[in-house]
C-alpha cells in the first residue's frame, strides 16, 4: 500500500507539476498578450491624440479659410459696387461729352455760317466800296475836266 500510495503520490505530484507548468505557461502567455494589448492601447491612444491635434488644426485652418473667403466676398462686393459706380460715372461723362460735342458741332456750324456770312458781307462791302471808289474817281475825273 505504501508503494501504491507512493506511486499515486508521485503521479499526483507529476500531475500537479504539469498543471503548475501549464498554468505558468498560460500565465506567461496571458502576460505576453496583456503586454501586447497594452502596447496596442498605447499606440492607439497616441494615434487618437494625433488625430485630435490634426482635427483641431484642420478646424482652425478651415475657420481661417472661411473668414478669408468672407473677407474676399466683401471685398469683391465692394469692388463690384465701385466698378458699377465708375461705369455709371463713365457713362455720364460719355453722355456729357456727346452733349458737349453736339453743342460744339452746332457752335462750329453757327461760327462757320457766321464767318461765311461775314465773308460774303465783306465781299459785298468790298464790291460796294470799289464801286463807290470808281464812282468817286469818275466824279473827280469829270470835275477836273
Amino acid at each position: 500500500m505504501k508503494v501504491a500510495w507512493k506511486n499515486e503520490s508521485e503521479t499526483l505530484a507529476t500531475k500537479i507539476r504539469q498543471e503548475s507548468d501549464r498554468r505558468d505557461a498560460t500565465e506567461r502567455e496571458l502576460e505576453t498578450v496583456n503586454n501586447s494589448l497594452n502596447a496596442e492601447v498605447k499606440t492607439q491612444t497616441e494615434q487618437v491624440a494625433e488625430l485630435k491635434s490634426a482635427y483641431l488644426k484642420t478646424r482652425d485652418q478651415l475657420r481661417l479659410d472661411q473668414a478669408s473667403v468672407e473677407n474676399m466676398r466683401a471685398t469683391t462686393k465692394r469692388l463690384a459696387d465701385e466698378l458699377k459706380g465708375a461705369q455709371d460715372e463713365l457713362d455720364g461723362a460719355r453722355r456729357a461729352n456727346a452733349e458737349t460735342s453736339a453743342r460744339h458741332s452746332e457752335n462750329m456750324k453757327t461760327v462757320t455760317y457766321s464767318v461765311g456770312q461775314a465773308e460774303e458781307m465783306r465781299k459785298a462791302e468790298s464790291q460796294v466800296s470799289e464801286r463807290s471808289e470808281r464812282a468817286l474817281m469818275k466824279t473827280r475825273n469829270a470835275s477836273h475836266y
